[in-house]
């Protein structure tokens, strides 16, 4: 679903190409240097019982909840009303993945970036450990015999986990960037339109499947000192999504060490709705990447003219050949445009 969120990153982009390869596509993907460091967690409030998982047929040395200091029956089991903050988060440093290209043509029309896309979680799911921090009144336990005092302030309590299936940036729409001629080179700035993806599960489901639309401003240098095209990313970010309503949990067991006395495990099963809370998520992201140039002066003369479009001509619908300049899989109208695109005698 769409969000009304907007999400704005900076970016700065330094490439620096030979005197032979001024125009063309440039392919840029992320290096293993690049890094994103990153905290995310949720805060929530959770209401429920707990009851203890005896069961006179099926679990008769199981754990029995008696509420209060005193009472109850060799055979009462009685569930116990609590609130609680659902917390889970999560702080790591990923290896992003992904690239964009860069086009830059000499006939005349804008320079373009095309099919931006990075993984910021490099193709992993960045796990988040679910806790709770209970509040309820004064219940005991038999089996283990125990005694939970309201007043008493437990550690968070493991209740289950979930995870960051998703954390991406989409290029959602075209990009013209404004070159500027200056010795040895150009620049060429710009803004991207992308989409910020996020996909955020707990107790088994889903419950964040968000994209959120935001811009990605671009300043580059191309230099014709230099040999390999290198771009250079970085943006700080920081965003606060509601939670959407969350399934109630039912029948969740969970193991709770004992107080007074300490030592035993009381096992417990958990009932819990959580209403309202927010799922926050701040980035800090420093992006490497490495580029190379599409070649298409086939012959190695110094220009695209005629005898490279024969030569892309003959090698019309052929499959994974070196003159599908898209990279597609197939030589086609669209390798011809991009050819003709760079049709200049300062090609090289």
């Amino acid at each position: 679903m769409k969000s009304a969120h907007r999400v704005a990153f900076a970016l700065f982009v330094s490439a620096a190409v030979s005197t032979c390869a001024l125009a063309g596509e440039y392919r840029f993907a992320l290096t293993p240097t690049s890094y994103v460091n990153f905290d995310a967690g949720v805060s929530a409030p959770l209401t429920g019982s707990f009851i203890g998982n005896w069961d006179a047929v099926n679990n008769p040395t199981g754990t029995r909840t008696l509420p209060g200091l005193f009472g109850g029956t060799n055979t009462t089991n009685i569930a116990i009303p609590y609130t609680a903050d659902f917390v889970a988060g999560v702080m790591l440093a990923e290896t992003p993945t992904g690239g964009f290209s860069l086009r830059l043509p000499t006939n005349g029309s804008a320079s373009t970036v095309t099919g931006l896309t990075f993984d910021l979680l490099g193709g992993n799911a960045a796990p988040l450990e679910v806790t709770l921090d209970l509040l309820f009144n004064t219940f005991r336990t038999k089996s283990p015999n125990a005694l939970y005092l309201g007043a008493e302030v437990f550690p968070p309590i493991p209740l289950a986990t979930g995870e960051i299936s998703a954390l991406r940036v989409m290029q959602s729409g075209d990009a013209e960037m404004s070159t500027i001629a200056i010795p040895d080179g150009f620049t060429f700035t710009g803004t991207v339109p992308v989409e910020f993806i996020i996909q955020v599960s707990f107790l088994g489901s889903s419950v964040i499947d968000q994209v959120i639309p935001g811009t990605l401003p671009i300043a580059g240098l191309i230099d014709t000192r230099g040999t390999i095209p290198t771009v250079s990313i970085s943006f700080k970010e920081g965003i606060t999504i509601p939670l959407p309503k969350i399934p109630a949990f039912d029948d969740l067991a969970v193991p709770l060490p004992t107080i007074l006395p300490p030592g035993s495990t009381a096992n417990l099963v958990f009932d819990g709705v959580i209403t309202g809370g927010d799922f926050s998520i701040g980035m800090n992201a420093m992006l490497q990447a490495t580029g190379a140039a599409v070649q298409m002066d086939f012959n190695d003369d110094g220009l695209v003219n005629g005898i490279d479009l024969a030569i892309l001509l003959n090698a019309w619908g052929s499959q994974n050949s070196p003159y599908d300049l898209d990279g597609t899989g197939t030589v086609d109208g669209s390798d011809l445009s991009l050819l003709i695109s760079c049709w200049s005698p300062s090609a090289r």
